[in-house]
Formats: structure tokens, C-alpha cells, sequence
């Protein structure tokens, strides 16, 4: 089983700061805490017998998500689901719509 995490970019709100400081430790920040979410799950699935292989990446979401299930000949994506708003559409619809593979949407 293979997990990618797609790191948020950076938010618009530190354009406006003097320093780049504060940028560079939201991004610290935000990659450790998703290095100990993917830690987390790694120890939990290899408790039960299964192999947990992670990776942690930059870049349009919906971009990189396709890019991983082809790169690793994915069988089944497994794509969290968020609600629904009126002005953006759901990175898991166009996540499907490009998906190469079977998608599995969990909420």
C-alpha cells in the first residue's frame, strides 16, 4: 500500500510579510506534521501485518495524486472527500475524472 501526501501551498498572507521567516516556518511546521500523520499510520498498518510505503510532495493536488497512481500502477485510489461548496470544485471530482485507475471516495 502506498499513502502520498500533497503539501498545501504556502498562503497567500505571507506575501505581504517584511521576512521570509515566517514562510519558512509555516512550511517546516506543515511538513512535520504531516511527516508524524504518515509516521503514525505507517506503525499502525505495519502492526497489522501490512506494508506502508509514504511520500510527501509539492504541487497542484489533483496533478500530483494522478502522477503517483500512474507512476506506481495504482489498482484503487482511495481519495478523502470534503464537503462541497458553491465557488471551488472538489479536488476528488477532477481527481476522478482524470483518475487512471478504480477510486474509492471515503468521508
Amino acid at each position: 500500500m502506498r499513502v502520498v501526501t500533497v503539501l498545501e501551498p504556502l498562503p497567500n498572507y505571507f506575501s505581504w510579510d517584511v521576512s521570509p521567516l515566517p514562510a519558512k516556518q509555516w512550511i517546516e511546521r506543515t511538513r512535520t506534521k504531516h511527516t508524524l500523520h504518515q509516521s503514525a499510520a505507517r506503525q499502525n498498518v505495519n502492526a497489522a501485518g501490512v506494508s506502508l510505503d509514504t511520500e510527501l510532495v509539492d504541487g497542484d493536488e489533483v496533478d500530483r495524486i494522478i502522477e503517483f497512481a500512474k507512476k506506481n500502477h495504482a489498482d484503487l485510489l482511495v481519495v478523502g472527500l470534503r464537503q462541497d461548496t458553491f465557488l471551488i470544485e472538489q479536488p476528488a471530482k477532477k481527481i476522478a475524472a482524470r483518475s487512471p485507475c478504480a477510486l474509492l471516495g471515503v468521508r
